[in-house]
């Protein structure tokens, strides 16, 4: 998944150092959005030119502002004030992320900057540098969505992602963490065999449907043949408000649980049940796989 991300000038120097260290610094400058006001630009180049990489950068930045995926301006004018910031770079790299969708900075930055602007996630150049885990867990995702602390950010959204979920995890969060990869789809597609269960109708509704625009989202739901009855096609079409229709298939298709954006597969493996079966907000025990499509 893309994040937007506001970038000081240190780490945009190294992606221009050939060192393999900084592979994944550059990878991840080349996967994400980059943010970037006047201001900010200003200060890249100025450090282009007193590191001598200045013909580097103005032939990479003609690529990536002309391509018009990898860059998004923002105006900063309007951001007053910034709290804790010790030099100018610091207040610009402030504004310009409070002025992005995910307000993210990556660099190293004084401890104060971090403690009085709680809404930017900040993310240190070590955790920036540092491989993807293969695997991640339900702790990694509290750590970064409730505890503040974002060494697994990366990990939790660049797919693919392989989520070990362990059983009496958290369900709400659970549900929270994979609304990012479909919330704002304009079609979902949900499999899952036994959908018209009251567990997993219960947890449809709870974790699922609750992120989808019911204005905006065509919802498809696909149950086995051996389901088809005018109870079950009456029910889920236009369910609950929302725009929706039903697709009966062979049942061996069915096998696997699963909800399909625009952009990504979420393979639930043992059915919607992962968010938990005794309606008390704990998961069950399973393995999630994210990938892009």
């Amino acid at each position: 998944m893309k994040l937007e991300v506001t970038v000081c000038k240190d780490i945009i120097r190294k992606k221009f150092d050939i060192d393999d260290k900084y592979n994944n610094c550059r990878e991840r400058i080349n996967k994400n959005t980059l943010i970037v006001s006047n201001e900010l630009l200003n200060l890249w180049e100025e450090d282009a030119r007193k590191n001598n990489y200045e013909a580097q950068f103005r032939n990479w930045y003609f690529s990536i502002i002309t391509s018009g995926r990898k860059v998004k301006k923002v105006n900063i004018d309007n951001v007053k004030r910034t709290k804790g910031a010790k030099s100018e770079e610091e207040k610009i790299v402030i504004k310009t992320a409070m002025s992005s969708k995910d307000k993210i900075v990556v660099g190293n930055v004084n401890s104060e900057l971090e403690k009085r602007n709680k809404k930017i996630y900040f993310i240190s150049e070590n955790i920036f540098l540092k491989d993807k885990k293969q695997t991640i867990n339900m702790e990694d995702i509290k750590n970064v969505f409730r505890n503040g602390r974002y060494d697994s950010l990366f990990d939790i959204y660049e797919t693919p992602v392989r989520l070990e979920v362990a059983i009496d995890s958290d369900s709400e969060l659970l549900g929270m963490y994979l609304s990012n990869f479909f919330k704002n789809s304009k079609n979902l597609i949900i499999n899952d065999r036994y959908i018209a269960n009251k567990e997993n109708e219960s947890n449809v509704n709870k974790y699922v449907l609750r992120y989808v625009n019911k204005d905006e989202c065509k919802i498809t739901f696909i149950l086995p043949k051996d389901k088809r009855h005018k109870e079950i096609e009456n029910k889920f079409m236009n369910y609950n408000g929302y725009k929706s229709d039903v697709i009966f298939q062979d049942r061996k298709l069915t096998h696997h649980s699963s909800i399909e954006s625009d952009n990504y597969i979420i393979d639930l493996g043992y059915r919607l049940r992962v968010f938990g079966d005794n309606d008390d907000g704990k998961t069950e025990q399973e393995v999630i796989n994210i990938t892009k499509k």
